[in-house]
């Protein structure tokens, strides 16, 4: 579909112009019946979520699978870990989960970027609650001490000129796609990357 393709584009400006890297060969595979139903709407912590990642079994070669489903309850995008388990397709954390319908709206490509960076080892960069700040020395953090109007989170606003404007920052809402050198570094080591 058009939005898929300018959301892999986008991605891949991204990663290319951020770290270095390029996207190797898309392959698309669609769910049909009981079993697209099944996965439509998933649970970030649940069963769902699980067995989608689980049929990635039989994937060829190192990827990373991309589920894309009408909605991810709680959340916009979900990782299978950080890091998720890289090239070991079929277990119950191999992939990444995002919900399409909520994600209406936002920079998919983004979001792509960002789900994938969790996935080959990238933490935010602050959780929205500024209590706790990524451990890269060169990776901007914004603390609950940003939190100037008292509400618990520290928002986009409040982090401008730190951090808001790396691809890691945890808001959907957040624009930026900057990463730092530890953090390209960290990518760069993943071992589904080839030379």
């Amino acid at each position: 579909p058009p939005e898929l393709a300018a959301a892999l584009d986008r991605l891949e400006w991204v990663l290319s112009e951020q770290a270095g890297l390029r996207l190797g060969e898309v392959r698309q595979h669609r769910f049909r019946g009981s079993v697209a139903e099944r996965f439509a709407v998933i649970e970030r912590d649940g069963t769902e979520l699980r067995e989608l990642f689980e049929t990635s079994a039989g994937v060829v070669g190192p990827s990373v699978p991309i589920f894309f489903v009408r909605s991810v309850e709680g959340s916009l995008a979900v990782s299978g870990g950080i890091p998720g388990p890289i090239g070991v397709p079929g277990l119950s954390s191999s992939g990444v989960a995002v919900g399409v319908e909520a994600a209406e709206g936002a920079d998919l490509g983004r979001l792509l970027a960002h789900e994938l960076g969790h996935f080959l080892g990238l933490f935010h960069t602050t959780e929205l609650d500024g209590t706790t700040i990524e451990a890269l020395d060169d990776t901007p953090g914004c603390a609950d001490d940003a939190d100037t109007n008292d509400d618990g989170l520290v928002s986009v606003t409040e982090c401008e000129g730190r951090g808001a404007d790396n691809l890691m920052f945890w808001s959907a809402r957040a624009t930026g796609t900057v990463l730092s050198p530890s953090q390209r570094a960290v990518l760069g080591r993943a071992t589904i990357l080839r030379r």
